[in-house]
């Protein structure tokens, strides 16, 4: 057995700390997610899996640049100005 996995199961099993990191593990699985469901509705209403990328990476900066300084929901109005911006585009270059 590694060293790393002995390390962990040491840590996991101190009182507490299991149920400590099942809860954040659950926690963040939306977080990876976001970016996946983003690309999927993108191109599920363009067709376009470019105009996906775009979205998907304009997330990812903005989410970059301004995550540390707002608060979590602060990320659903994000997501929303992009989809938005995205459907505005689209209807602009007749992609609907």
């Amino acid at each position: 057995m590694s060293s790393a996995a002995s390390g962990y199961r040491t840590l996991l099993r101190l009182p507490g700390a299991a149920a400590f990191f099942l809860a954040a593990a659950i926690g963040r699985v939306g977080i990876g997610m976001t970016g996946l469901s983003l690309i999927w509705l993108v191109h599920a209403r363009t067709g376009s899996y470019g105009a996906a990328g775009l979205a998907a990476a304009g997330f990812t900066l903005a989410e970059a640049l301004i995550g540390p300084f707002a608060p979590a929901p602060m990320a659903a109005v994000i997501l929303l100005l992009l989809a938005v911006t995205v459907r505005h585009r689209s209807a602009r270059s007749g992609l609907t």
